[in-house]
């Protein structure tokens, strides 16, 4: 079923908003996914705005006695926690492409959605999950239904299911403006216009600078890396650039350092080493006691590690839509180095040192400036703070929904400009 509506601003915008993450993943802060950090932040905004109480649905099971974020309505539905298995979600693509409708998919959104009335008129919030559009938008025709995308989500998807997908949604929101210029390759352009490009945010309370020590203490500079250990976040190439300064260290010739490298394969602290950290630990020997490998830390724990490094390092050999760990940095104070890749320049702007992945060597030279010149330093932990007290959000949620309420009189112009 098609559902294009014109859309015009209601007289008075919807108070009841619907979160809809991942299946299986759950609304707490233990793991800090991503796509719930998003989530807790847009709620926490729309709550402090007065504009009611979101509610977040998840699948049965999904929580796991984890404590849920204090901002938003956990609301359980009957729908197994299990996500479709690898046959299973190879059979919708295949049906998708074939037949017009994915049915692992439809059959576990539409039980997923259940607790929800069927003349449901409010703002419904589909993440990261394009298939689940036209099922819930035949649900829910009176909903203002909305595709929020944190990655490149349209890979297997055929011409005529994107096609279908994009008349039955009312808005999409990217989290850049390069991942929404990837997706209206595919989006037919009569529906161009409701893509929308809003940076994420952070929480720049919760995150923030402390006191550090006087620069001239002879304490070596910690250089922190946070984040999944995967070849795409190329923490490799973080210690590749650490051998190279290896020698100038040892000889003098520039300031002491240590590597920090924080966080696991997943979100299981627990976890076995999966046989890409096994080859980061292997290849970061000669490095001796210089560098420190720490398992994934719970979200409570995370600022402090932030505030406790000197520069943050975020080497991501792929192009990275947004990059939180990034945002979070730089609301810590931390003078950054980041890829020159995907959306990272959009979150980093004028406040990060880049380096173009995997040049190893272009990486050594820029931490290499951050530890020769603690004036560098000073002005770029100044300048990532004022970066990211502009992506707060109160900020975020403001865009949003200026996105979804707010007519404009040239959208596809308008809709590409981040913050």
């Amino acid at each position: 079923m098609e559902y294009d509506p014109p859309f015009s601003r209601p007289e008075t915008e919807p108070q009841e908003w619907v979160h809809i993450p991942t299946p299986g993943d759950h609304y707490s802060p233990a793991t800090g996914s991503a796509v719930i950090t998003v989530i807790a932040g847009l709620a926490e905004a729309q709550f402090r705005h007065g504009a009611g109480i979101p509610k977040v649905l998840v699948t049965h099971g999904a929580t796991h006695g984890y404590p849920p974020y204090p901002f938003g309505e956990v609301i359980e539905s009957a729908a197994r926690s299990q996500y479709p298995s690898a046959l299973q979600r190879m059979s919708d693509v295949l049906f998708g492409r074939i037949a017009g409708f994915r049915p692992f998919t439809n059959r576990l959104y539409k039980k997923l959605a259940q607790p929800l009335p069927r003349n449901f008129c409010g703002v419904l919030i589909i993440h990261n999950q394009p298939g689940a559009v036209v099922p819930l938008r035949g649900m829910f025709p009176e909903c203002t239904l909305v595709l929020h995308l944190h990655n490149a989500s349209f890979a297997n998807y055929s011409d005529s299911e994107v096609a279908k997908i994009a008349a039955s949604m009312d808005k999409m929101i990217c989290c850049s403006s390069f991942l929404a210029q990837l997706t209206l390759q595919r989006i037919p352009r009569t529906h161009a216009h409701k893509v929308h490009a809003v940076l994420n945010g952070v929480d720049t309370e919760q995150f923030r600078p402390v006191l550090k020590r006087h620069e001239n203490d002879a304490f070596p500079l910690t250089i922190l890396f946070m984040g999944r250990m995967l070849p795409e976040k190329g923490p490799d190439l973080l210690i590749k650039a650490a051998l190279l300064l290896h020698k100038k260290r040892r000889e003098g010739r520039i300031p002491a350092f240590r590597i920090r490298m924080i966080g696991s394969h997943n979100f299981n602290a627990s976890a076995p080493l999966s046989r890409y950290e096994r080859a980061l630990r292997n290849l970061a020997y000669p490095l001796g006691k210089i560098i420190e490998f720490r398992p994934f830390y719970k979200r409570d724990k995370v600022p402090k590690i932030y505030q406790d490094a000197d520069v943050f390092v975020a080497p991501s050999n792929w192009d990275e839509p947004f990059g939180l760990t990034i945002a979070e940095a730089m609301a810590c104070g931390l003078p950054c180095i980041v890829s020159k890749r995907g959306g990272i320049p959009e979150v980093a702007h004028e406040a990060a040192l880049y380096f173009s992945p995997p040049n190893v060597e272009n990486l050594a030279e820029r931490i290499e400036q951050l530890l020769t010149f603690p004036e560098l330093r000073t002005e770029l932990a100044r300048k990532s703070r004022c970066r990211s007290l502009e992506l707060d959000w109160p900020s975020r949620f403001g865009q949003v929904r200026d996105a979804l309420f707010c007519p404009l009189e040239k959208p596809q112009k308008q809709t590409l400009l981040p913050t």
